[in-house]
């Protein structure tokens, strides 16, 4: 988590009253340093905390009250063991997930060292740029130009470049036409450096792949950016990096992961910036992106921008009239807060659930067409409870629904508590084939 995340005195106190002594069972109790800066816990919130060699539970008194939890900010150390956190450490831990101050001692894999990590090769990462303009690039900077709307000097400026690569279409490869997205560090005061590229074709969205494997994260545009620059946007995706700059003028960056994550490495690289733009895409994963990362990187010092109605985002802005742009920007406010939603979140995501309602259709059914009316399919983001007495055919209707769904592509998960494993799998292969066991071939649902 950024430095400049800031978590008020009052939703520590409130935690650890609520979450973490509950947790430690009536032992657990805390109180206040002399300085009124630290909560003081009497016995450390888990074993996952503290060293199992060093937390044995001796009932020594001097061994009480070691365990400190920062008051303003959240940020925790154990004087028994030394071990420490942030404040999302600390909530990570209560979860029962593994603080990154103890990642070293608890997993078995070892941890890749800075000099190991992978770079793209020097000479690859330098002839792309060059090959963009060359014949062999005249599809990728079509596209660039043509759909993208961007032109040569934005290209140029970002270090854009070509690539070819292979992608599996169905039971083949096939070549395709990339467009190169450097994944810049700046370390400190020193020069800009590539660790990774980001490889997209311009002809099929979903085949892309980021080189080398296991390198280094990194921003794309941040060489870009002026060493005084005290302002940044960044946007979900590189296309709408390179339209902001081009419209505005203004320094961008795009996130590596769209608004799928906003990895902890990249954080350093974002330190120096007093005010930061947030400009993700309009529909539900962006505005939850847009909060997420808000709070990741610290409220005060973030805007959240929403592109108008018609528009999608940056790069949308930027073919319809670049002064969009520039005016969805002048007109970013504050973040919204994490338990109230407003109409102004929701309108945008709104307006684009009922333009593209084929985007928002569940996986249909084929074996219970009646029901796939009734429900609209198994739709991301709902819960569905089956429920009926002994016997009735809860088992035999979701390993049904779970066989449609794997036939269409779509991955299921059984936790089965009561049924074994291999009479379920049998189950399944058994209405798979149509067999007597299993549902018939016309399904009344």
């Amino acid at each position: 988590v950024s430095r400049h995340t800031a978590v008020p005195r009052e939703d520590v106190d409130a935690y650890v009253k609520t979450r973490v002594l509950p947790a430690g069972g009536p032992s657990q109790a805390a109180r206040v340093d002399g300085s009124g800066a630290n909560l003081l816990l009497k016995e450390c919130p888990s074993a996952g905390f503290c060293s199992p060699t060093k937390y044995a539970g001796t009932g020594k008194p001097g061994n009480d009250y070691k365990f400190a939890i920062l008051r303003d900010g959240g940020a925790y150390f154990c004087h028994r063991c030394g071990g420490k956190g942030s404040w999302y450490d600390l909530r990570l831990g209560m979860s029962g997930a593994v603080p990154s101050s103890l990642e070293g001692e608890v997993q078995s894999t070892p941890r890749v060292r800075s000099g190991d990590t992978p770079r793209p090769d020097a000479a690859i990462a330098a002839r792309c740029p060059v090959a963009l303009f060359d014949a062999q690039g005249s599809e990728v900077k079509r596209y660039l130009n043509d759909t993208r709307g961007l032109d040569d000097t934005t290209l140029a400026v970002y270090g854009v470049g070509y690539a070819s690569r292979k992608f599996r279409d169905g039971e083949r490869w096939v070549d395709e036409p990339c467009a190169t997205f450097p994944w810049i560090q700046v370390p400190g005061d020193g020069p800009a450096s590539t660790v990774r590229l980001k490889v997209r074709s311009v002809r099929t969205k979903r085949h892309m792949r980021v080189e080398p494997a296991g390198g280094d994260w990194g921003l794309f545009g941040l060489h870009t950016v002026p060493a005084d620059a005290a302002e940044l946007v960044i946007t979900e995706g590189e296309y709408d990096a390179m339209a902001v700059y081009q419209a505005t003028g203004r320094a961008a960056v795009s996130l590596p992961n769209g608004a799928a994550s906003l990895p902890p490495a990249v954080l350093p690289l974002l330190e120096r910036f007093k005010r930061i733009f947030l400009w993700c895409d309009g529909d539900e994963a962006g505005v939850n992106a847009a909060r997420k990362f808000s709070a990741k990187l610290g409220r005060h010092r973030c805007v959240v921008v929403r592109a108008p109605d018609d528009c999608k985002d940056a790069n949308d802005c930027l073919r319809k009239d670049p002064s969009l742009v520039k005016r969805a920007l002048d007109d970013a406010g504050a973040p919204d807060h994490d338990g109230l939603v407003s109409f102004k979140e929701l309108r945008g995501q709104v307006l684009h659930e009922l333009r593209h309602p084929d985007l928002y259709v569940g996986a249909p059914l084929p074996s219970f067409p009646k029901l796939t009316g009734l429900v609209k399919g198994a739709r991301p983001g709902e819960l569905t409870l089956l429920t009926g007495p002994s016997g009735a055919g809860k088992t035999t209707l979701a390993s049904q629904i779970s066989i449609d769904l794997l036939e269409s592509g779509a991955p299921t998960l059984w936790g089965s508590f009561e049924v074994k494993n291999s009479a379920l799998a049998i189950k399944m292969l058994r209405q798979q084939a149509r067999r007597r066991d299993g549902l018939p071939n016309e399904p009344r649902l």
